[in-house]
């Protein structure tokens, strides 16, 4: 993080490109505004979008051969897996150390990869359910599989 990003709670990325998941094409001259850990708006510079920023809003334009994506979901995640073939059974042997360090770490490899949002697909004895509830301000979203869902009888 640079010494301006220290002292700017507002930051805008720019590309080429942008996909928001909403429009039936991408948008060209794209950006997305965030302020603090929250996506503000997302749009593009031809739209008229991102013209009431404040003062000292920090800008990353990463050009024009470049594209941005934003808040991207991955609906089915083991967080406490290598990501090995056969990690599932392998998670399950671990100790309770292994539950606090690797899902903590692949939640920062998801987020640094641009997903914002995973769903873990379970974890044997609500061991993810208490790693996910403990006290802390992460940016992340890891929402309790449902009923029924794939790996929903690992959470108990």
């Amino acid at each position: 993080m640079s010494n301006d990003e220290t002292t700017s709670q507002h930051t805008v990325y720019r590309a080429g490109m942008l996909i928001d998941g909403r429009s039936s094409q991408p948008l060209k001259n794209g950006f997305v505004h965030v302020a603090g850990d929250t996506i503000v708006e997302v749009g593009s510079y031809e739209g008229g979008g991102a013209r009431n920023l404040p003062s000292d809003v920090v800008v990353h334009d990463f050009g024009a051969s470049s594209t941005l994506l934003p808040g991207l979901i991955d609906a089915h995640v083991h967080l406490v897996c290598t990501g090995e073939q056969a990690s599932i059974v392998e998670a399950a042997g671990q100790d309770e150390d292994v539950w606090e360090v690797r899902p903590q770490h692949n939640a920062e490899v998801a987020l640094q990869a641009g997903t914002s949002t995973v769903l873990d697909a379970g974890a044997k004895g609500y061991r993810l359910i208490r790693w996910r509830d403990r006290p802390t301000k992460q940016p992340w979203n890891l929402p309790i599989p449902a009923a029924g869902s794939h790996g929903a009888y690992q959470t108990g």
